[in-house]
């Protein structure tokens, strides 16, 4: 959708996403962080735009359906053979 992203700062979306190229990261459970993380997207809209590029061409990069499919038919090949 090309849309900024926050998400909380885990292992998982650590492994995927990058804080401030393609999602802004916060502390998990800290109400503080997230409300932190919101004002300042609603307040820089250049940081907005850079997160929606930068999410998307991370998505397309890993993420895709298509991306994903390939991975499934790898996956399946492997098995059957």
């Amino acid at each position: 959708m090309a849309s900024p992203l926050i998400a909380a700062e885990t292992p998982a979306n650590q492994e995927l996403l990058q804080h401030r190229k393609s999602a802004y990261l916060c502390t998990p459970g800290d109400p503080e962080a997230l409300a932190l993380a919101i004002l300042k997207l609603h307040g820089d809209r250049s940081l907005r735009e850079y997160l929606a590029r930068g999410g998307r061409q991370r998505y397309l990069e890993v993420c895709s359906e298509a991306i994903i499919r390939e991975r499934l038919r790898t996956i399946i090949d492997d098995l059957i053979r």
